[in-house]
């Protein structure tokens, strides 16, 4: 927000606020039709509350205990009353992570594969079904471990309607059922109906499905289908209006009202009638530097009215970037540096396997994997009043709280960027600072000491302007 005010015969005095940084990231519109809080570059920070704050770490839940290998895949299930966390490794071993805090090995070869799991109660007591393209599907009640010998091997499962309905890895242009009430009975003639053929007019294959409302939604590469109906005899097809396809099978997440996934052309939202875009036009820049042959390992949850994708970017061999989307601003943050190769909700905490082989709790602490991280958000190139005014800078006004240490940014023109540096305290604290630099457009930041944490609500910048030739 800008604000023009004359103090007598001196050159009047423009205030640029920056005090709502809600509008997120946007890497994609001209910088100068940006609000003054948008951020075309951010790492580690987040906006949702308006104000603008370092994003919470992520920490180990077993005591910086490392598998040695990447953490490919995450299930979580409860065991009387107490919840465990199986994780699958790049070594295809699968290990219990919440025995007695101590990872316990659960199966040696159960391949590396991306991993599906159904977690749901039978006859009282609880059951997890889990299964892979190469390890087949699994049956766990807690004590007892078995193989389903008749389901075909999963590339992606879901439990719908109280059937399993499985992507079968031999046949990546159908979706077959078990029989109702009985997620272990795959007798079922495949012509009576529990076997169905997607159509293939689009030329490509199935990439994953999820429930969403009353219908089980197949996701190929170029559209979305819709499978409706109660029973073998009663199954309707019909393809998704508007659709959008889908190019990562754990890409889709079932939100609030519909389904989230990763599209060719950016992040779209089905919601039961079309798919729609999640402003995927302000993250542009970034989709385009996704690394192209490893954009199937992407991986996305839905958590606390967040949707949160990790994926690799540029030449990465894994993961190495999270953006996340807030429902209620529509805005987008991102971080980079963090390896998330999967993800899973685990009541209050979300968990997240990483790359370096640990479990984690994402955002939690205030270290990632025990090493210290800044936050840090840059705004848009402002002409503010046009290239016909020059600006000289005079000073700040901050409000501001939190533990260390806080960098104020600033760059005219093609000049050096400068700072100033401020000893944030726990409490809120309004300060003025003097401030200096001339030109014509001017960029701000707010960047955190490494190991800082910040809450910036209100940043007011005053400038001197005068008209002069361009």
């Amino acid at each position: 927000m800008k604000q023009i005010r004359l103090t007598g015969n001196d050159p009047p005095v423009m205030t640029v606020r920056l005090h709502d940084f809600s509008f997120g990231l946007d890497t994609s519109t001209a910088e100068g039709l940006l609000p003054d809080g948008a951020a075309v570059a951010m790492d580690h920070v987040c906006v949702e509350d308006r104000t603008l704050k370092t994003a919470k770490g992520i920490t180990p839940i077993n005591e910086f205990y490392s598998m040695g290998f990447a953490v490919r895949s995450l299930m979580t299930f409860d065991k009387e009353g107490e919840r465990q966390v199986l994780a699958v490794l790049d070594n295809g071993q699968l290990w219990d992570m919440a025995t007695y805090n101590q990872p316990f090995l659960f199966m040696n070869d159960f391949g590396a594969a991306p991993t599906s799991s159904i977690w749901y109660q039978n006859r009282g007591k609880e059951v997890l079904l889990f299964g892979n393209a190469t390890g087949g599907v699994w049956h766990w009640d807690g004590s007892r471990l078995r193989a389903i010998l008749e389901a075909p091997k999963p590339n992606a499962m879901i439990l719908h309607k109280e059937r399993v309905w499985i992507l079968p890895a031999d046949d990546p242009m159908a979706v077959q059922c078990c029989r109702d009430m009985n997620p272990e009975d795959w007798s079922q003639s495949l012509d009576a109906g529990a076997l169905i053929r997607i159509l293939t007019w689009d030329g490509t294959r199935c990439i994953g499905l999820k429930s969403v409302f009353e219908d089980v939604i197949v996701a190929k590469e170029r559209s979305l289908w819709r499978i409706s109906g109660s029973d073998p005899t009663n199954f309707q097809l019909s393809p998704v209006y508007s659709g959008r396809g889908a190019i990562a099978n754990r890409s889709l997440a079932v939100c609030d009202g519909g389904m989230a996934f990763l599209s060719e052309d950016g992040v779209f939202f089905y919601d039961g009638v079309r798919c729609r875009a999640l402003q995927s036009a302000r993250i542009k820049g970034i989709m385009q530097g996704m690394n192209p042959r490893l954009r199937h390992t992407a991986a996305g949850v839905f958590f606390k009215d967040k949707y949160y994708l990790s994926f690799a970017m540029g030449e990465s061999r894994h993961n190495d970037t999270v953006l996340c989307y807030h429902f209620g601003t529509g805005s987008w943050t991102v971080r980079h540096g963090v390896c998330v190769n999967d993800w899973a909700v685990a009541g209050d905490q979300l968990l997240c396997g990483m790359q370096e082989g640990y479990v984690a709790e994402y955002e939690s602490g205030e270290t990632i994997l025990g090493t210290p991280y800044r936050g840090q958000w840059t705004g848009a190139l402002r002409g503010l009043d046009g290239m016909a005014v020059q600006k000289t800078l005079q000073s700040v006004t901050l409000t501001a709280r939190g533990q260390g240490t806080l960098h104020l940014r600033w760059q005219f023109d093609q000049s050096r960027e400068r700072q100033v540096s401020v000893t944030l305290t726990p409490d809120w604290r309004t300060r003025t600072l003097q401030l200096d630099g001339t030109g014509k457009m001017v960029r701000f930041g707010i960047t955190g000491g490494v190991g800082s944490t910040f809450e910036v609500a209100d940043a007011a910048f005053d400038l001197r302007v005068v008209p002069c030739a361009l």
